[in-house]
């Protein structure tokens, strides 16, 4: 069972704008490097094989552009996640690791911990569809070897 990722009900944009080559995908100008999504796949679901295009790296994809929408809107609102928030998702993250006996890298447990602390500071702080406006109004690009950000679905899809 892979490490719990909290969802946030958001909308979903589209947007066919080309990344840099390094880059899998991008919330207005912030970029997730293509190495950074596969280092994240590998670790937070465990697998062993050689990187390969899953609907685990759509789910993380798709964490890493709402977690980043999160992350602008709190700033926008001059939202700080506090220590004792930090404290308690890493607590949790290091839980889940554990049960499941794998044990992360910095980068990825800092991915789970910053995930988990943006959405319960956003879920204290915001009602249901704060983030509507400012996700619609956003740029949100995801490189198609990853998939495609769709609209409908609020998530990384991949294509075909």
């Amino acid at each position: 069972m892979p490490l719990a990722l909290p969802l946030v009900a958001v909308v979903a944009l589209s947007s066919c704008s080309s990344l840099s080559n390094d880059a899998a995908a991008s919330v207005n100008g912030t970029t997730l490097a293509r190495r950074e999504l596969e280092l994240f796949t590998k670790e937070v679901f465990a697998i062993d094989t050689d990187f390969v295009r899953t609907e685990f790296t759509n789910q993380v994809a798709t964490n890493w552009v709402v977690d980043e929408l999160i992350s602008q809107y709190l700033d926008e609102q001059g939202i700080v996640v506090d220590a004792a928030a930090r404290a308690a998702a890493a607590a949790q993250v290091d839980r889940e690791a554990a049960g499941r006996g794998i044990e992360l890298s910095e980068q990825p447990r800092e991915f789970l911990v910053r995930s988990a602390s943006l959405r319960s500071t956003f879920s204290a702080t915001q009602s249901d569809g704060a983030l509507f406006d400012f996700a619609e109004a956003s740029d949100i690009q995801v490189d198609s070897r990853y998939g495609t950000w769709v609209l409908d679905a609020g998530s990384v899809l991949p294509l075909g």
